[in-house]
């Protein structure tokens, strides 16, 4: 796909206009999954060599270790997997605690996308999302989190990962990180 063919299909008026933009200029493509999200399902074509793996987990701590072990074990290749472990425990406390309420009977969808030049972290709750689109293009840094700790969160996982997107809804956030892993995982 070329910058052209992008700028047609990126329209200004969404509030991912500018962050899209910006993205593929960093990484010169836009993962199918983050593009189908924003712009529905007719799509480009994309590297077609990866592994997609989905989870349910319940809505709680104790399956949050669980889920960080069974992520781990996955993404054993990836050279930053120390930083994407740690994004993804930020994302589920944020979907147990605020999206779910701490409502052990609801459970969180986790799905993770590896490609040679990405991995893809989805984590969706069952919660009425929030207002991202009022979030998304702040300059979140630590240093602007307030007492009640408020932001913290989004802060941390947007240092960590390479961009962050959001479903309409917002119970549901994409976290991109670029990935360089060698082919022969693919094989």
């Amino acid at each position: 796909m070329n910058k052209k063919t992008f700028v047609k299909q990126n329209c200004y008026t969404c509030p991912y206009g500018v962050k899209l933009k910006k993205f593929y200029d960093n990484f010169k493509f836009i993962p199918i999954e983050i593009y189908e999200e924003i712009f529905g399902k007719e799509h480009f074509v994309e590297e077609n060599c990866k592994s997609s793996y989905t989870f349910k987990f319940k809505s709680s701590l104790m399956e949050l270790e669980q889920a960080k072990e069974k992520l781990n074990s996955i993404i054993l290749e990836f050279d930053n997997k120390t930083i994407v472990i740690q994004a993804f425990h930020e994302l589920m406390i944020n979907a147990i605690e605020h999206g779910n309420k701490n409502d052990h009977s609801q459970t969180i969808i986790v799905k993770l996308i590896i490609a040679r030049k990405y991995i893809i972290l989805t984590v969706k709750d069952n919660g009425n999302g929030f207002n991202w689109a009022k979030q998304i293009n702040k300059n979140l840094r630590l240093e602007t989190v307030n007492e009640s700790g408020r932001n913290l969160g989004l802060t941390i996982i947007r240092m960590l990962c390479d961009d962050i997107f959001f479903n309409n809804k917002g119970n549901k956030a994409i976290l991109f990180f670029s990935n360089n892993l060698d082919k022969k995982v693919f094989k």
